[in-house]
C-alpha cells in the first residue's frame, strides 16, 4: 500500500519536472537540465553561454521548458 502511494507521488512530481537533457530558459539564460530531484522540485541547469561554470540549482517553477530534445541535438 505505501509503495503504491510513494510511486504515484513520485510519478506525479516527475511529470511536473523537466527531464534530464531538456532545454530550458532560466533567469540567467538558456541551458540544459543535467540533474533532477522531482520530490524536491528542483533541477540543475548547465547554461549554454557559460559551459565552464558548474550547473546551477533552480526550482522547477523558475524554469521554462523549451524542448525535451537532447542537448546534443541543439549544440
Amino acid at each position: 500500500c505505501c509503495l503504491q502511494y510513494e510511486y504515484s507521488t513520485y510519478a506525479e512530481e516527475s511529470a511536473k519536472t523537466p527531464p534530464v537533457d531538456s532545454v530550458v530558459k532560466t533567469k540567467n539564460g538558456i541551458g540544459y537540465v543535467t540533474e533532477t530531484n522531482p520530490l524536491a522540485g528542483t533541477v540543475k541547469v548547465k547554461l549554454k553561454d557559460n559551459p565552464d561554470v558548474a550547473p546551477e540549482l533552480y526550482r522547477r517553477e523558475d524554469v521554462t521548458l523549451i524542448s525535451k530534445s537532447s542537448k546534443k541535438d541543439n549544440d
